[in-house]
């Protein structure tokens, strides 16, 4: 495992201005980063990952924080037999999704691997190859459609990629994971809320980790920060190294995924795992945050909000 080089992405001595920090306050990690992002920062609704941190009541400590994807993914609908995510399924059905927005996956569980996401948020059809291509997606009734009751959810499963440079920034990799049952089954199975429980690797999409910020402070994106109440003229803010620590704690938390070819092998291993937990995968990505807080010394005097 590499380390993002701190170099290239982490120099300088400057420090967030209170400027900066006005153009970052949100009241949501959702709509509002998305209002922030196209005025200030010049966004075109294309997939991009955030970072958003909540303060405590007085805003000068950072309460938590949580990994964001805003965006378009701009996937093309993905095809693939039926029997190859669920191994009862009728050989002559093929399934179709169309990959959602960005926005469907959240990171609330806490690091890099997002929160399931039911099929019923999913746009998918299903289509008898053996009628050809003039074929109709198959009604939800459709005894063709036998083999397929379990249902599916997906999520998403971020680390950074080796694409991150000094003139793109950092760069996220995210691969859309598959797994072939319901959300709630799934979630009712213990590790399943990891970044590494198995399933079926259906995209993978490419996007900047960001806001970029104008000054070198040690960090290289700017936060979204939401405070407990609205600042006014003249507020204080957290101190920078305040929020580079909290940065780092999400970035650091990455876990790599385990990706397998069929739903069979997903299933057997679903089974292993639940017989003996250690066969559990908790790898670590390729390339991981540098731990960057022997760099920070301690800044208890905050930020002015003009």
């Amino acid at each position: 495992m590499s380390v993002l080089e701190q170099s290239t992405f982490f120099g300088g001595n400057d420090e967030i201005s209170g400027d900066e920090l006005g153009q970052l306050e949100v009241t949501n990690f959702t709509t509002d980063i998305d209002e922030a992002l196209t005025p200030h920062f010049g966004w075109r609704g294309k997939a991009t990952a955030a970072i958003g941190l909540a303060l405590s009541p007085d805003n000068l400590r950072v309460d938590g924080g949580t990994f964001v994807v805003r965006g378009e993914l701009e996937l093309k609908d993905k095809r693939m037999p039926a029997v190859s995510i669920w191994p009862t399924a009728n050989k002559d059905v093929v399934f179709q999704i169309t990959f959602p927005r960005g926005d469907v996956f959240n990171f609330y569980q806490g690091g890099l691997c997002s929160n399931l996401v039911g099929n019923s948020m999913v746009p998918h059809v299903f289509f008898d190859a053996s009628e050809g291509r003039g074929s109709r997606p198959l009604l939800a009734a459709d005894p063709r459609l036998e083999g397929t009751e379990a249902g599916f959810c997906i999520r998403m499963v971020a680390q950074i990629s080796g694409l991150s440079s000094a003139s793109k920034g950092v760069i996220m990799r995210a691969a859309i994971m598959l797994f072939p049952s319901n959300v709630e089954n799934v979630s009712e199975i213990e590790h399943s809320n990891k970044a590494g429980w198995p399933g079926l690797k259906i995209g993978e999409v490419f996007m900047p980790l960001g806001p970029a910020p104008t000054v070198k402070w040690r960090c290289p994106l700017l936060p979204f920060i939401k405070p407990r109440a609205q600042f006014e003229e003249d507020d204080v803010a957290p101190a920078s190294d305040k929020l580079r620590s909290a940065i780092a704690a999400i970035m650091r938390s990455a876990k790599a995924h385990d990706g397998l070819k069929t739903g069979m092998e997903v299933l057997k291993k679903w089974e292993l795992i639940t017989a003996n937990p250690r066969l559990m995968l908790d790898a670590e990505p390729n390339i991981s945050w540098p731990d960057t807080t022997t760099q920070d010394a301690e800044d208890t005097s905050g930020k002015l909000i003009p």
